[in-house]
């Protein structure tokens, strides 16, 4: 195929009539797309337009319409998102753009790490605009780049991925910090020289802080029901999920809560350390049962039942201040914690098991599950059913995530939230 893309961008002649070299230049990318059957949805195409910036999918025959009225996105020289694997010369396609735009997506990891910094950027993050960042979007554009940077020249590894595979080998084998950085200064000295490798733990924690992503330690219940943050860290003893039935009480000197001995009552009720009167409170046995198990919809209805305001609402402090101070109930603001101890990426196999299933084990989106298979049925009666269901595995994901950018179509905000799919950065706390 013809590496040349000046034609891409001068649609039109001085008299507003279409270019020749457009025209054909356009069909020859619209039987590349079709040739590819990993980029397209279905039978439809992810369309580069302008106004779509591919966010819709369309027939072939309704994204040549747009292309042919609206033109290319800017600085779309290198067809990645229409399954190009290979660089495309600066030279030949004889403009000069943003370095984002044309370095190739060589490995299949090296496009996993493009597409997870994409992710944690959010959907109004734009990697080709022209406006100075600002200090935030400019840790993005680093962190990007390094998803392109190679670790040294010729090799087809980057340096983001190699050092997210770094980090994922300290969390799964439990390296100290002194392992990782003797392990990263051999590395990197056995390496050609001027290699982009980081040697040390600090080096990367820090390169890998651009995508937002912090570590922080934060009290919870002892039952892992609640975290308590900001205005809540100096809160009673009482939880909302646990309610009142609970053995917390306040220490005499210091007065915080603790809830020491607060576990026995979780024993099979034939246990021995129930009656033990040495080990744990000195003379003290215990008998009653562990409280019944609450749902999260016990817990909702609960929060929802006080009157509570949302925290971005006007007054929402000192009408919710006055709540907490007249139940004690501690729920002044709904948070997510991100504190952590392990961390590693979901692979593009692992983020498409994830993501499928939730989305078909979830009945809320099984109508447009249907909305998917009738499509398929419309364009191709005779499709069978083995047939459907590797559409399904292989495409629903993407087709429903574009679907759900129209509200009118999906007016369900927790379902849109489905659609967007998973983040493939996967945090865990295994212990408090």
């Amino acid at each position: 195929m013809d590496n040349n893309r000046s034609w891409m961008y001068p649609r039109t002649d001085s008299r507003g009539l279409l270019n020749d070299d457009f025209v054909v230049g356009l069909d020859e990318f619209m039987n590349h797309v079709i040739a590819q059957p990993n980029s397209l949805n279905g039978t439809n195409i992810q369309c580069p337009c302008t106004k779509c910036k591919f966010k819709r999918h369309w027939d072939a025959k309704t994204v040549k319409l747009h292309l042919l009225k609206k033109g290319f996105v800017e600085n779309y020289y290198v067809w990645n998102r229409h399954g190009e694997p290979y660089t495309v010369n600066r030279e030949s396609v004889g403009q000069s753009s943003s370095s984002y735009s044309n370095i190739s997506r060589e490995r299949d990891e090296n496009s996993q790490m493009y597409n997870m910094v994409m992710d944690a950027a959010g959907p109004n993050f734009n990697p080709h605009s022209e406006e100075i960042p600002n200090a935030e979007a400019q840790k993005l554009y680093d962190i990007l780049h390094s998803s392109e940077r190679e670790l040294y020249g010729g090799c087809e590894t980057s340096q983001l991925s190699a050092m997210a595979r770094m980090l994922s080998l300290k969390s799964d084998h439990h390296w100290s910090e002194a392992c990782y950085d003797q392990t990263s200064e051999f590395i990197k000295s056995v390496l050609p020289e001027d290699n982009t490798f980081l040697d040390s733990f600090y080096k990367t924690k820090k390169h890998m802080e651009g995508l937002g992503l912090p570590s922080v330690k934060i009290d919870c219940c002892v039952n892992g029901c609640m975290i308590y943050w900001g205005a809540d860290i100096d809160m009673d003893s009482s939880c909302p999920y646990c309610a009142y039935d609970h053995d917390s009480y306040n220490l005499s000197h210091g007065g915080k809560p603790t809830w020491f001995d607060n576990h026995r009552k979780f024993l099979p009720a034939n246990h021995p350390f129930r009656k033990n009167k040495n080990w744990f409170t000195k003379g003290k046995t215990v008998s009653e049962s562990a409280p019944p198990i609450r749902t999260c919809e016990d817990v909702f209805q609960e929060i929802e039942s006080l009157g509570l305001m949302k925290i971005t609402e006007l007054g929402s402090d000192e009408h919710n201040a006055k709540i907490i101070k007249t139940y004690k109930c501690g729920w002044k603001k709904r948070r997510r914690s991100h504190g952590c101890v392990k961390t590693r990426y979901l692979d593009d196999r692992e983020y498409t098991a994830a993501n499928n299933y939730v989305l078909f084990n979830c009945p809320e989106v099984a109508p447009y599950i249907e909305i998917f298979t009738s499509g398929l049925r419309e364009q191709n009666p005779y499709i069978n059913g083995v047939q459907i269901d590797k559409f399904l595995e292989s495409n629903f994901a993407t087709w429903f995530k574009n679907y759900a950018e129209d509200a009118s179509l999906v007016p369900n905000e927790f379902v849109r939230d489905l659609a967007s799919g998973p983040l493939r950065s996967v945090r865990s706390v295994p212990i408090y």
